[in-house]
C-alpha cells in the first residue's frame, strides 16, 4: 500500500513497535476498548472493517460482528456529507494523513440518517506503510440540532428587536 507521510516528525508508531502485555493488561485494554463511551472502528487500506466495539455497533445499529468485513462506505448516507465526504476522508486516510473532527452523515441498519464526528489516525507498519486506521466516531446529531434550534431562535429575534429599535438600544450596552 501507500506510504505513511512523514508528519508526525519521526515519530515511530505503535502498530511498527508492538508492546508485550500480561494476560492482566490485556483484559484491561480490551475491556477499555469494548466498553469505551466512543465507537472506535479500524478500517484496512482497502476499505473494508477490521475491527469495532460496542459503541460502534449501537452507533451504526448493528449486532455484535457484522460490522467486521463490511466496507465502510456502505455506512454513510447517500448525501455529500455522508458517502461523497467519506470517500474523501478514506483516500485521505490511504494515503497515510491524520484526520480530525470531520463531520459526516451515517445511515444507520435503520434507516435513520444521524452525525458524526469521525478522527482518523493511520497505523503503519515497520516500512511506513498504511496497515489500518484508529478512528473514533461521535455521534454529535443531538449538538447540531441543539446548534441549529439556537441559531434559528437568534435569527428570530433579530427581526423582533428591529421593529421595537431594540437592536441599537442593545448593541449600546
Amino acid at each position: 500500500m501507500r506510504r505513511r507521510k512523514r508528519s508526525r516528525k519521526g515519530r515511530k508508531d505503535s502498530a511498527a513497535t508492538p508492546h508485550k502485555f500480561s494476560g492482566q493488561e490485556a483484559r484491561l485494554y480490551l475491556d477499555l476498548y469494548e466498553h469505551a463511551p466512543v465507537a472506535y472502528v479500524s478500517v484496512g487500506p482497502d476499505g473494508r472493517i477490521l475491527r469495532a466495539n460496542r459503541s460502534a455497533a449501537e452507533l451504526f445499529g448493528y449486532g455484535g460482528d457484522d460490522l467486521v468485513g463490511r466496507p465502510v462506505l456502505e455506512l454513510y448516507a447517500d448525501t455529500p456529507a455522508g458517502k461523497e465526504k467519506a470517500s474523501q476522508v478514506l483516500r485521505r486516510f490511504q494515503a497515510g494523513e491524520d484526520i480530525r473532527d470531520e463531520e459526516l452523515e451515517i445511515r444507520t441498519a435503520d434507516g435513520r440518517h444521524r452525525l458524526i464526528s469521525l478522527s482518523v489516525r493511520p497505523a503503519v507498519d515497520e516500512h511506513g506503510d498504511v496497515v489500518g486506521s484508529r478512528s473514533i466516531a461521535v455521534d454529535v446529531t443531538e449538538r447540531k440540532r441543539a446548534e441549529e434550534t439556537l441559531h434559528a431562535l437568534y435569527r428570530a429575534s433579530l427581526h423582533i428587536q428591529e421593529p421595537l429599535g431594540l437592536r441599537d438600544r442593545l448593541s449600546r450596552l
